[in-house]
């Protein structure tokens, strides 16, 4: 549907997904003249929450571009699904081109972000220097990629056996790594992260405490007693 008015233009629709909705997502509108390399651009991004899956871009000045959903980031457990461009696939060449006038409304957009990507799990045990388990290491993947990812919003705190499981996406090349923070300390021991890549099995992970051993804090259960 598109109606006209004396405003500048707007472009709206609605997520829909094959598997359970995002807890939240970004959806961008990207001028397709900034996929030059010769033109620098720009590109906006709103944010869908929830069951709200409806999404809109105001104030939308006259041109040609393309929408992508959650560009540049891998899979996570609050958003299961790949990066996308409407109307499918992971190439912005392959995406449909919108043209927008000057006061046009363009909605009722169906942006399908198609299925949960598929899961894997990376089991991690955390040691001390002598082989021991450090308990309460707190163990997380990251996409090797981007160093400000984080597949979880929290940490998982390794068991009496220095163990813990984590679940990522089987797409993504993972960080695995983790932080030992002693009793009493405020900076985490050193610990070299390990890198695992994209694969559909599950992995196995040891990751080895610098320094030394000390009684570790659980963060987990120092917020929840707070």
């Amino acid at each position: 549907m598109t109606l006209f008015s004396a405003s500048s233009a707007t472009i709206a629709g609605h997520l829909v997904a094959a598997g359970e909705m995002p807890r939240f997502a970004q959806v961008f509108l990207i001028p397709t003249e900034s996929l030059s390399r010769s033109h620098a651009g720009s590109k906006r991004w709103v944010m869908t929450e929830g069951n709200d899956t409806a999404f809109e871009f105001k104030h939308v000045e006259p041109g040609k571009y393309i929408l992508g959903f959650e560009i540049g980031h891998s899979a996570t457990l609050n958003v299961p699904y790949d990066s996308r461009y409407y109307p499918e696939g992971n190439e912005a060449a392959r995406a449909t081109e919108i043209e927008v006038h000057s006061g046009e409304r363009i909605a009722n957009i169906e942006f399908g972000v198609g299925n949960e990507v598929k899961r894997r799990h990376v089991r991690v045990r955390v040691t001390w220097s002598d082989g021991s388990p450090a308990e309460n290491a707190t163990a997380y993947l990251r996409d090797a990629h981007n160093p400000y990812s984080s597949v979880a919003d929290e940490q998982t705190p390794t068991n009496a056996k220095g163990e813990a499981v984590l679940e990522g996406f089987i797409n993504t090349d993972y960080d695995v790594d983790a932080n030992a923070v002693c009793k009493g300390r405020s900076s985490s021991n050193s610990i070299e992260k390990k890198i695992i890549p994209a694969s559909s099995e599950d992995a196995f992970v040891t990751l080895t405490v610098k320094g030394r051993k000390c009684s570790l804090v659980n963060w987990q259960l120092e917020i929840e007693d707070e």
